[in-house]
C-alpha cells in the first residue's frame, strides 16, 4: 500500500514523504449456507458459499461431480458437498455442508368393507399415510378427495396422496364382492365357485345346454340311442336282421334270399309272376310272363 507523510524541517518547511508498506491479507475463511431438499428423492437443493478474508476475485471448485465454477449451485441432491476456494494471491480454503432430505411420503389402506351387490358401488376403504408432512390431501380414482373412500366398486382401487410440502405417494387396495353373481350358461364361472355352467346340463351328458345339440334324454324309439344319434328315426337302431351293418329300419330289401328290412319278410316285391318263387331264384318259362324279374317275357324260349 502506499503512505503520505507530512514532515517539517527545521526552517518550519513542510515535505511530503511517499512511502511504501506492505500489510498482510487476513486469512481466507468460508462457509456454506445450504438448503435442504423438499421431498424424498428430489434434486432441488442449494449451497450458496460466504467468503471471508483472502483477495479477492475468488474461485470455486465443488467436489460431486459439479462444474458449476459459482458461489451459488442448485440442483443439488442428498449428500455432503465441498468446494475449495482460491483467492487472488492463490491462498485456499475448503469448506462443506451437508444437504438433507426428508424420509418418503408412504401410505397404506385399510379395507372396510367390500362390496354387497353385483355391480354395487358401496365399498369402503380408509388411506393411512406413513411420515409426511400434515395436512394431506387425497384423490382417490372414482373422484372421492376424503380419507376414507365410501363408494368404491369392485375391483383395484388407488389413491394418490400429496402433503404439505407438495410430496405426493400413491397406494392401492382390491375389492371384492361379498355376494356372487347367478351363474349362467355362457362357458365362464360367474359365480367363483371354480366350475362353469353347473346347472345346466339337462341330459347330464356332461355339455352345457348352451353348447349342447343333443339331448340325450329324448329316444323316441326307445331303442336306447337319443334321437339326435340315431341312425334311423322311429326304429331301434339295434336290430339288424340281415347283418349287414345297416339297422333295419333303414335297410331297403332285397332280392337276395334275407329279410334285409326287419318285416318279417324275405325277398317280398320280387315276384313278378307271383308263382310264389323270388324273380331273383325264378327260370323264365314259356308262359308269356316276365318270371325272373328283368322286364322280359319269355326271353330265349321259342314257344
Amino acid at each position: 500500500m502506499h503512505r503520505i507523510t507530512l514532515i517539517k524541517n527545521t526552517f518550519g518547511l513542510f515535505f511530503l514523504f511517499l512511502s511504501f508498506s506492505l500489510w498482510a491479507q487476513p486469512p481466507l475463511q468460508c462457509s456454506i449456507k445450504g438448503t435442504d431438499i423438499c421431498c424424498n428423492g428430489d434434486n432441488n437443493g442449494k449451497a450458496v458459499v460466504t467468503v471471508k478474508g483472502g483477495g479477492a476475485p475468488y474461485t470455486y471448485a465443488w467436489n460431486g461431480g459439479i462444474t458449476d465454477t459459482d458461489a451459488e449451485v442448485e440442483n443439488l441432491a442428498a449428500g455432503t458437498y465441498t468446494v475449495t476456494v482460491t483467492d487472488c494471491d492463490g491462498q485456499q480454503t475448503s469448506c462443506q455442508v451437508t444437504i438433507s432430505e426428508p424420509e418418503s411420503v408412504g401410505c397404506d389402506i385399510t379395507l372396510k368393507k367390500n362390496v354387497s351387490t353385483p355391480g354395487g358401488s358401496d365399498g369402503m376403504a380408509t388411506v393411512n399415510v406413513i411420515d409426511g408432512k400434515a395436512p394431506f390431501t387425497y384423490l382417490w380414482d372414482n373422484g372421492e378427495t376424503t380419507k376414507t373412500a365410501t363408494s368404491l366398486n369392485e375391483g383395484t382401487h388407488t389413491v394418490a396422496v400429496k402433503d404439505a410440502d407438495g410430496c405426493t405417494t400413491q397406494c392401492e387396495v382390491i375389492l371384492v364382492c361379498t355376494t356372487p353373481p347367478e351363474e349362467v350358461c355362457d362357458g365362464e364361472d360367474n359365480d367363483g365357485d371354480g366350475e362353469v355352467d353347473e346347472g345346466f346340463d339337462s341330459d347330464n351328458d356332461g355339455i352345457a345346454d348352451c353348447y349342447d345339440d343333443c339331448d340325450n334324454t329324448i329316444d323316441t324309439d326307445q331303442d336306447g340311442v337319443p334321437d339326435c344319434e340315431d341312425i334311423c328315426e322311429g326304429s331301434d337302431d339295434n336290430v339288424d336282421t340281415d347283418g349287414d351293418g345297416i339297422p333295419d329300419g333303414c335297410d331297403v330289401e332285397e332280392c337276395v334270399g334275407k329279410d334285409n328290412d326287419g318285416d318279417g319278410e324275405v325277398d317280398e316285391g320280387f315276384d313278378s309272376d307271383n308263382d310264389g318263387i323270388a324273380d331273383c331264384y325264378d327260370e323264365e318259362v314259356c308262359d308269356g310272363l316276365v318270371n325272373d324279374g328283368d322286364g322280359q317275357i319269355d326271353e330265349g324260349l321259342d314257344c
